[in-house]
């Protein structure tokens, strides 16, 4: 019989239950301010694609933490949750693993805000939210389910579908032009579909430098077997 314990089955780390709660926490704090103002701190804190060929880059950071409505945020920290409790497990709790955990989902954002901004040179319309960097959590789950908590291929059949499918409903968005909970604004579709991949690929060298280690398994019969 296996010594090895199992995870509670509605246990989750730590990371991601605080990610959605700063995302939601940050939309509740624009949703208490007056309405003009919530629309100026988007506005400050959003990105345009103008504002990075003028030397402009804090607003790669900042647009992950404001978002348009309560759907947008409420999305955001749903999907945040439930595509970062893989990520985070793999990872690990401790302060050191937790922030690799935040790391590359930020850094999957700005690289999802960076593509948008590519695709659309000289806009002046302004971009906000998290969903690129959420993107890239999905993107890298995508692979970690094929693996069953560790690391499956790139090109896998979960993988694969995951991406094919994300990429069409992206599609659809662009082609119709709003998507459910949007309020009437603009999705910017483009970043979606660049973080998706941006996660799948990162996650391959983040978990080569921050993955827990697997620990060995100890027989029940032996009290001793795996002491130093």
């Amino acid at each position: 019989m296996s010594g090895r314990r199992g995870e509670p089955m509605f246990s989750a780390p730590w990371p991601p239950v605080a990610l959605a709660a700063l995302i939601l926490g940050g939309y509740a704090w624009q949703a208490s301010l007056p309405l003009e103002l919530n629309q100026q701190v988007q506005q400050i804190y959003g990105l345009a694609p103008r504002d990075l060929e003028q030397g402009r880059t804090i607003g790669l950071f900042t647009a992950l933490l404001v978002h348009g409505n309560w759907a947008h945020a409420a999305l955001n920290a749903v999907g945040a949750f439930t595509f970062g409790v893989p990520v985070a497990r793999l990872f690990g709790q401790s302060p050191p693993r937790a922030l690799a955990f935040f790391a590359f989902y930020v850094l999957c954002g700005v690289l999802a805000s960076w593509g948008y901004a590519l695709l659309h040179p000289g806009s002046a319309v302004v971009m906000v939210g998290a969903s690129g960097a959420v993107s890239g959590l999905m993107g890298a789950a995508a692979r970690l389910l094929e693996g069953r908590g560790r690391l499956g291929p790139v090109f896998s059949r979960t993988v694969v579908g995951m991406g094919a499918a994300w990429i069409a409903v992206n599609l659809l968005v662009g082609v119709v032009g709003f998507a459910p909970g949007s309020g009437g604004q603009a999705i910017a579709w483009e970043a979606h579909i660049v973080g998706f991949f941006a996660g799948v690929l990162l996650i391959g060298p983040w978990a080569a430098l921050f993955a827990r280690r697997p620990r060995p398994l100890v027989d029940d019969a032996d009290p001793f077997a795996g002491a130093n």
